[in-house]
């Protein structure tokens, strides 16, 4: 089933708002597998899976707040995917206003991951498209 949605996932498809949609509120998909469709949505749209986590983050905090694994797993592979400036500073504003609960620790190493890979990104990136295009 994993395969599956990452077939439809990985397009531009307007199924992956029913998806997430039902995700939150159909009983197709067990409750302990609900965070993996936002995960899977994270990987190839972050932009995305972090709004949509914005629009619902009481009700998954609600579901999976006290659940250590399962919310820090779901806050972590939200924020460890995003990819601009926008969404970096965009998660920092919204995490600060919001109670993490169990995903505190979780939500802090990611955001340091993607600060890091952004500092490289900035300090290295362009030097290694000439040298990869150069050879």
């Amino acid at each position: 089933i994993l395969k599956l949605l990452e077939a439809v996932v990985s397009t531009q498809s307007t199924g992956i708002t029913r998806l997430l949609e039902g995700s939150l509120t159909s009983d197709w998909v067990p409750m302990q597998n609900r965070p993996d469709i936002l995960s899977v949505v994270a990987y190839y749209h972050p932009s995305r899976a972090l709004h949509f986590l914005k629009e619902n983050y009481d009700t998954y905090f609600a579901m999976y707040g006290d659940a250590q694994f399962i919310f820090s797993n779901l806050i972590s592979a939200v924020v460890s995917q995003l990819k601009t400036d926008e969404d970096v500073a965009e998660a920092e504003e919204f995490f600060r206003s919001v109670d993490l609960g169990t995903a505190e620790r979780a939500y802090h190493v990611a955001m340091d991951e993607v600060q890091n890979q952004r500092g490289w990104r900035r300090c290295c990136e362009e030097d290694v498209r000439k040298y990869l295009s150069s050879t």
